[in-house]
């Protein structure tokens, strides 16, 4: 249960979320954290070869641009991310559980369900402002 606070005060701090749903999105994202865990999922990292493209706001040519592949357990593709640029650490774990709770939503698979359950009990310690 710590683990699954811990993470949810992460991705409340790190992951863009739709105004007023910053705590269901990171709470969503928690357990999609732990249901790729649990599955033994994997994330591949690859250098991608399209042009970059930059963004609003953004005047630098990252220096490294980079895709993001979810297998599932028997190596099949369940969903990938391309055209990242320069990923700090927190946006690589931001990337990956998007990813996985995509995938939990589109493959139905057993946490699909799981990741709808909300644990009120959870969430309210988990609204606290993470320790700094």
């Amino acid at each position: 249960m710590t683990q699954l606070i811990e993470a949810y005060r992460f991705f409340r701090e790190n992951a863009g979320n739709i105004v007023g749903e910053s705590a269901v999105c990171a709470m969503r994202l928690a357990r999609a954290e732990r249901a790729a865990q649990e599955r033994g999922w994997t994330f591949d990292w690859q250098w991608d070869d399209e042009p970059y493209e930059l963004g609003d706001g953004e005047s630098d040519t990252p220096t490294e641009v980079l895709g993001c592949v979810l297998r599932d357990e028997s190596g099949r593709v369940l969903g990938s991310l391309w055209g990242i640029g320069d990923p700090s650490p927190a946006y690589v774990r931001v990337v990956q559980a998007e990813l996985a709770s995509e995938a939990c939503a589109v493959e139905r698979h057993a946490c699909s369900s799981w990741l709808r359950t909300v644990d009120y009990s959870v969430m309210s310690v988990g609204c606290l402002p993470a320790a700094t």
